[in-house]
């Protein structure tokens, strides 16, 4: 092939779609002090499993779902993945 011909582009051929992901390993992975996690979307947060953000530090849960036990839960575990993050984070820089 010379340099100045490039390759044959097909636009008819299959698309091969990249390898499934993998199941995350946090119940909120990719959740940080400032980006909610993958799993919230325009329709529901994966806190509150309801249509407002409850990120820990964007406002937490409505006052409705303070009494609720599973959402509380749901919460903490927010808050304590954040933590654990913050932690690794704070070593990882000792290391360096």
């Amino acid at each position: 092939m010379d340099a100045d011909t490039k390759p044959e582009v097909n636009f008819e051929a299959p698309v091969s779609k990249p390898a499934a992901s993998t199941k995350p390993s946090t119940p909120y992975a990719g959740l940080t002090s400032n980006a909610c996690a993958a799993a919230c979307d325009a329709k529901g947060c994966a806190i509150s499993l309801k249509p407002y953000c409850a990120h820990p530090t964007k406002g937490g849960l409505h006052p409705s779902q303070m009494s609720d036990p599973a959402a509380l839960a749901r919460a903490d575990a927010a808050r304590a993945e954040l933590d654990r993050d913050g932690l690794e984070a704070a070593i990882s820089k000792r290391k360096r």
